[in-house]
């Protein structure tokens, strides 16, 4: 074979092989709206993208309710935490609909239970979900129905739940680069407005050390299982 159309063919091949590989890089994300897409990585390396092992259907979700408590605005290039929560009621409808009461001193962006899901506020605003640093500036926030006083066989009695939040949460992560990674109090103090990653509001309360604060979704709660539906490894801590 004659030089030339050695070189024009090494050319072809490596020009598909970077379109192959472009290609591998892309994932799928979910708009506040609840829809997907397809999104390029961050230009860091992704590492939201490099751990999530599993593609979960999104649940649909109601925009029946609108949180009434909210900040301003934010860019998506902010968020970096997602923060679990627990109703302490029985129906996602009845923490939604709460939500969206004058009266209501919270609010968050999704609310699952084992038959629903709500979204009361887009991802692009501020909730009102949990004192300590800046975990609602840049906090994506979803409750599952259930209290903090459950043991992980009450809460392994709604499993379906477990499911529907583990594929909010696994296409947040890849939505916003977030690593599929547990943040417990120590290393939240530590690593302050440089954490990324998953918590609880218990964990932000013992992280700021704040007077009078939350235990939910408490020590029952099945986390090992979560991330398992994730395709991630859970690493305990202390708490959980």
């Amino acid at each position: 074979m004659k030089p030339g159309i050695i070189a024009a063919t090494v050319g072809i091949i490596a020009g598909a092989a970077i379109i192959l590989f472009t290609k591998a890089k892309k994932g799928l994300s979910m708009s506040d709206d609840g829809s997907s897409d397809d999104k390029n990585g961050g230009s860091d390396g992704s590492i939201g993208l490099g751990i999530n092992k599993k593609d979960l259907p999104l649940p649909d979700c109601s925009t029946k309710f609108t949180a009434t408590k909210k900040g301003s605005s934010r860019q998506d290039s902010k968020i970096r935490l997602i923060v679990i929560h627990s109703t302490e009621g029985g129906t996602a409808a009845g923490a939604a609909g709460w939500f969206a009461n004058d009266a209501s001193g919270g609010s968050a962006h999704i609310v699952v239970d084992d038959k629903e899901c709500y979204r009361t506020l887009p991802d692009s605003l501020i909730p009102w979900g949990a004192k300590g640093g800046r975990a609602n500036e840049d906090g994506l926030h979803i409750e599952f129905t259930g209290y903090a006083k459950w043991t992980r066989d009450e809460w392994m009695n709604h499993l379906a739940e477990i499911k529907k939040g583990a594929a909010v949460i696994s296409n947040w992560c890849k939505k916003y680069n977030i690593p599929i990674e547990f943040l417990d109090s120590e290393e939240i103090a530590k690593l302050g407005n440089n954490a990324h990653g998953i918590t609880t509001h218990h964990e932000l309360t013992k992280a700021f050390k704040i007077a009078g604060g939350h235990t939910d979704p408490g020590k029952g709660f099945p986390m090992d299982v979560l991330f398992d539906e994730m395709g991630a490894d859970y690493k305990p801590n202390p708490y959980v």
